[in-house]
């Protein structure tokens, strides 16, 4: 479960902390730890950013990688 969310949101630390959480079970934290790094690596490999991303992609807004500024188009102050 936590891999999963950890791939799909690219979330390692999040999944590892809601899974622990959620089991109240402590000696999980090294494997859970393990297999959510692998799956966000993995993810980040085959595609190009998260569930939360991709949205903002279809939108046209891409916050991994900005626009650069205009060179020349200063913003003028009226005095």
């Amino acid at each position: 479960m936590g891999a999963v969310f950890s791939a799909a949101a690219q979330a390692p630390l999040t999944a590892t902390a809601s899974v622990v959480e959620m089991t109240g079970n402590f000696g999980l934290t090294l494997p859970v730890m393990l297999a959510t790094g692998i799956a966000a690596a993995v993810s980040k490999s085959l595609s190009y950013g998260s569930i939360y991303t991709t949205k903002l992609l279809r939108r046209g807004v891409d916050i991994e990688r900005p626009k650069p500024a205009a060179c020349g188009k200063a913003s003028r102050s009226r005095t």
